[in-house]
């Protein structure tokens, strides 16, 4: 079965939870999911599957900033650029608490995660 990934803002993400047919079909980026990623890697339990889902949030931050991108340069809006220059933020970060993790350091790799979380 293939894997939707789709972000959706989180007055929407406890509805399209329950509308979800099976664990596992959809993959929500919340504040929420995102704390608990980070206190397993605090704790250093199961940084296989920690990784695998830093690697899925990465995915989908990608795709967000190459949709960014190519709006900016179709439409030349500064309010893109601004949007594509937070996801290029973002992207980065995570990029960097990935390596992080595989280095070993689990704090540091935790920390930087904390961009993921709406301010």
């Amino acid at each position: 079965m293939e894997e939707k990934i789709v972000i959706v803002m989180p007055e929407l993400a406890e509805r399209m939870r329950r509308s979800a047919s099976a664990e596992g079909d959809l993959y929500i980026i919340t504040d929420e999911r995102i704390t608990s990623l980070q206190e397993r890697l605090r704790r250093g339990e199961d940084i296989g599957r920690c990784l695998e889902e830093l690697e899925k949030i990465l995915e989908i931050k990608r795709a967000l900033l190459w949709r960014a991108e190519v709006a900016c340069g179709q439409q030349r809006c500064g309010r893109m650029w601004d949007l594509a220059a937070c996801y290029f933020q973002e992207v980065s970060q995570l990029e960097e608490a990935v390596e992080e993790i595989k280095k070993g350091n689990l704090a540091r790799g935790a920390e930087l995660l904390e961009i993921c979380k709406r301010k």
